[in-house]
Formats: C-alpha cells, structure tokens, sequence
C-alpha cells in the first residue's frame, strides 16, 4: 500500500507534464497576429496632423547658436563658481534668476506656452545632469566621459533648439 502512492503521484506528474509539453508545442497560428498588425497600420497615421506648420530653418539654426554659446557662457560661470562650494550654494537664488532672465530674453512670448514650458524643464533637467555628469568626469580627469558628455550636451541643446522652433512654428 505504501508503495502505490508514490507510483500514482509520479504517473499522475508524468502525465500532467506530457500534456502541458504538448499544448505548448503546438504550431502557433501566425494569421491573428499578422492581421492584428495589418490592422495596427492600416490606422497608424490617422491621428497625425499634416498641416502642422514647419519650422522656420533660419530660426532653429540662430536658436541652435544662441543655446549653444548660452551653455558656453554658463559652464565657464559655473566651472568659476565651482572652486567655492560654500558661494555655489549661497548664491543659488541668484544664479536661478539670471537664468530665468536669460530664459525669458532669449524666447520671449515663447516662455508663456505650455508646450514650451514643459520643454525648458525637459531641457533644464536633462542639462543639470549631464553638467554634473562633466563635472565629475573634468574632477577625476576622465577625458573619454568628459567628451562623450559634451557630446550629448552638445545633441540635448541641438534638440531642445528644434523643440522650441517647432513649438514657436506651431507644428507642437
């Protein structure tokens, strides 16, 4: 008696586990989800907007130039600023609102869209991490991150100008 137990449960798993095997290696159908996919094309760009207006070229390049030396002008500030860590953070407010001046100067009207504000702090947060990230980089001489991060500043600003030419276009 207490040897048929142990048979029936290992019966009982072996046949549990040849039938699983056997649902799951069955072919699978590929005709739903090449329909499904068909489908998903077929309506892919009816929510996209044609007549959306494009950026002006001239613009978007004098804007890539203008955040382009803005950034210059700010990481030699900041790289200045740095040596003093105790002034760094005391003058926070204040460097806060010469950026805020320096954002409203340099995009005007622009500043008061929604779309455009929710890109400056887009732009603002992913510029705050990469300028630490290249101040790490300079601090413990690593040359190869310090140009990789210049590298995607230097994509982020190009980016973010496009952005805020599109969004002054209208085509956001």
């Amino acid at each position: 008696m207490k040897t048929r137990w142990p048979t029936s449960a290992m019966a009982l798993l072996l046949g549990a586990s040849l039938c699983s095997t056997r649902v799951v290696a069955q072919p699978h159908d590929d005709r739903h989800d090449q329909h499904r996919d068909d489908h998903r094309d077929d309506h892919r760009d009816d929510h996209r907007d044609d007549h959306r207006p494009a950026p002006d070229p001239a613009f978007e390049q004098k804007m890539r130039d203008r955040v382009k030396d803005q950034w210059k002008q700010d990481w030699d500030r900041r790289k200045n600023a740095r040596k003093d860590i105790k002034a760094w953070h005391e003058s926070r407010d204040q460097r806060a609102e010469a950026d805020r001046k320096s954002i409203r100067e340099t995009w005007g009207d622009l500043t008061n869209r929604p779309e455009a504000l929710g890109e400056l702090a887009l732009h603002a947060q992913r510029i705050a991490s990469l300028d630490r990230i290249l101040d790490i980089a300079e601090d413990s001489n690593n040359t190869a991150m310090a140009t990789h991060a210049q590298t995607v500043i230097d994509a982020e600003n190009a980016r973010h100008a496009r952005a805020m030419a599109e969004i002054q276009a209208g085509a956001r």
